[in-house]
């Protein structure tokens, strides 16, 4: 992939997290994209307020209070594959249920090569499932960087500048894991 190609989303801590380690693989989004591929995941600058929903999974992931408080931020953190976008409202003009999103969540992460535990698949419906969002980007092949390579962020999709991807190795975005 040539480094003017590159796409980076900014997400805040600790989702940004928890994407690269696998628990989150849907980015509740209010804009759709047809792109489909790498995206490097950066940890915004700004932490999200911990409320009591957000502390609970935390600890359901065995992280506690002080570790969130810990995580990096402005930083670029890790990259994932951005394996569909699912609209929350079907093509007939209905609402998708539960079941519909976790079956389309499954058969955009197999075409990645992955596959999930009916586990994960459920977890990630009764977590993410949101009548408030637009979108479901499914995400798949959660790769951590070794170390976070800081940077500042953006909204939307948007490239690193030649310094930042230059302290990355960007067969980071080919490599099957």
């Amino acid at each position: 992939m040539d480094a003017s190609e590159v796409k980076c989303l900014s997400v805040q801590q600790p989702y940004a997290d928890w994407i690269v380690a696998g628990f989150k693989r849907v980015e509740n989004r209010s804009w759709s994209t047809d792109y489909r591929g790498p995206i490097l995941i950066h940890a915004s600058a700004k932490q999200i307020v911990l409320d009591e929903q957000t502390i609970w999974d935390a600890e359901e992931l065995g992280q506690t209070e002080e570790q969130l408080d810990a995580l990096p931020l402005g930083a670029i953190v890790g990259v994932v594959e951005l394996a569909g976008v699912i609209s929350q409202v079907r093509e007939d003009g209905r609402i998708r249920g539960p079941g519909e999103f976790t079956k389309e969540l499954k058969k955009c992460v197999e075409a990645c090569g992955e596959k999930l535990s009916h586990e994960l698949l459920d977890q990630q419906s009764e977590i993410h499932y949101d009548y408030n969002s637009t979108y479901w980007w499914a995400l798949a092949r959660p790769r951590r960087l070794t170390r976070p390579i800081p940077c500042k962020g953006a909204l939307r999709f948007w490239t690193p500048p030649p310094e930042v991807l230059d302290q990355l190795d960007l067969s980071i975005l080919d490599e099957r894991s």
